[in-house]
């Protein structure tokens, strides 16, 4: 199994005429083939057979192994804000 990493990229969104930011991930490859700017800071690293054909992966699936962040529960004795 080999890893590959994997970003978050700028691209041009034709639909709405503007400059987007993915929510998925894709290789370095892929973002390039699609003419989309890397954001270097949001990489992260998965096993290569995860990708899609187009050299893509769901933000869902990067993560998937990582358990949801919870909010601690409130101490005794405190009031929370309604």
């Amino acid at each position: 199994m080999a890893a590959i990493n994997v970003y978050r990229y700028d691209y041009y969104d034709p639909v709405l005429k503007r400059e987007r930011r993915s929510v998925d991930y894709a290789s370095g490859d892929a973002i390039m083939a699609l003419g989309g700017t890397i954001l270097s800071e949001t990489v992260q690293t998965v096993e290569e057979e995860l990708l899609e054909d187009d050299g893509s992966i769901r933000a869902i699936h990067v993560f998937s192994e990582t358990p949801p962040v919870r909010s601690p529960a409130p101490r005794a004795g405190t009031r929370r804000a309604v």
